[in-house]
C-alpha cells in the first residue's frame, strides 16, 4: 500500500507542476509544416482505422461533457474497433438533447486547435496535465472492453508525458496530437458526408441525422453548422498559432 500511495502522490506532484508556464519552445515553423503533413498521412486509409480511435474518444468526450453540461446524466461510453462510438445519457432536467448531440463532430478540432496553440506558446504541459486527467476520469463511463482499452493507453501515454515532466518533449507532443485532431477532424466529417450522399443505409450513424430527427431541422443545416463549427476552429488555430511560429529557423 505504502508504494502505491508514494506513486500516486507523485504523480499529483507531476500534475500539479505540470499546470506551470514553460518557456516558449523552439519548433520551427517548418516543423509545424512536417507535423501537420504526418497528421495528413495518419488519416490515409491504411492507418485511418486505428489512428481515429484518438479521435473517436475526443468525439465521444465533446458528446459526454455537453450532456453533463446541460445536467444529463452519462450512463455509458462505447467504443468500437471499427473506430465509432456511442454515448448514452438520461435526462433528469428538460435538456435539450440537440445541444449534447451536436458536440461531436467540432470538438476534436476545437481540441486539436487548443494542443497546437498549447505547444507553441509554452502551456503544452497543463495542456496535458487536464488532458491526461479527463481521459482517466472517462474510464468511469465506459462500458466496453475495447473502449476501455483505448482510454487507459491514450491516458497512459499523455500521464507519461506528464511524468516525463519535460517542456520541450511535451510541446511537441501537443503539437502532434492537436494537429492529428484537426486533420482527423476533417476526415471524420469527410465521412459524415458521405453516410448522407452516398451510403444512406448507415444514416443511423450520423449525429446530423440523430439530430434532424430530433428536431425536425434538416440534416443538410446540421451539416453545414457541424462543418462551421470545425471550421471556426481551423480559423482561430491559424489566428493564434502564426503569429508564434519561429520563420526563418
Amino acid at each position: 500500500m505504502q508504494p502505491t500511495t508514494d506513486f500516486l502522490g507523485l504523480l499529483g506532484g507531476k500534475l500539479a507542476g505540470g499546470f506551470a508556464h514553460a518557456q516558449v519552445p523552439a519548433i520551427p515553423a517548418w516543423e509545424v509544416f512536417i507535423v501537420f503533413l504526418g497528421a495528413g498521412v495518419l488519416c490515409l486509409p491504411a492507418l485511418w482505422n486505428y489512428a481515429s480511435l484518438f479521435t473517436t474518444l475526443v468525439h465521444e468526450l465533446g458528446h459526454a461533457v455537453a450532456a453533463i453540461s446541460t445536467g444529463r446524466f452519462v450512463t455509458g461510453i462505447r467504443i468500437h474497433s471499427d473506430h465509432s462510438g456511442r454515448t448514452h445519457t438520461y435526462d433528469v432536467a428538460g435538456a435539450p438533447a440537440a445541444w449534447w448531440v451536436f458536440w461531436g463532430y467540432p470538438v476534436p478540432a476545437a481540441v486539436g486547435g487548443v494542443l497546437v496553440w498549447a505547444a507553441l506558446a509554452g502551456w503544452a504541459q497543463p495542456a496535458l496535465s487536464i488532458g491526461g486527467v479527463l481521459v482517466l476520469l472517462s474510464l468511469l463511463a465506459i462500458r466496453n472492453l475495447f473502449g476501455a482499452a483505448v482510454v487507459a493507453g491514450s491516458a497512459a501515454a499523455t500521464l507519461a508525458l506528464v511524468w516525463v515532466d519535460d517542456a520541450q518533449i511535451n510541446a511537441h507532443a501537443a503539437l502532434i496530437l492537436g494537429a492529428f485532431l484537426l486533420v482527423g477532424s476533417l476526415r471524420s466529417f469527410g465521412e459524415v458526408l458521405a453516410i448522407h450522399t452516398k451510403y444512406p443505409e448507415d444514416l443511423d450513424s450520423s449525429d446530423a441525422h440523430i439530430l434532424a430527427l430530433t428536431t425536425g431541422v434538416p440534416a443538410g443545416i446540421w451539416l453545414t453548422l457541424l462543418g462551421a463549427g470545425i471550421a471556426a476552429s481551423w480559423y482561430a488555430t491559424v489566428a493564434a498559432a502564426v503569429p508564434l511560429l519561429q520563420l526563418g529557423v
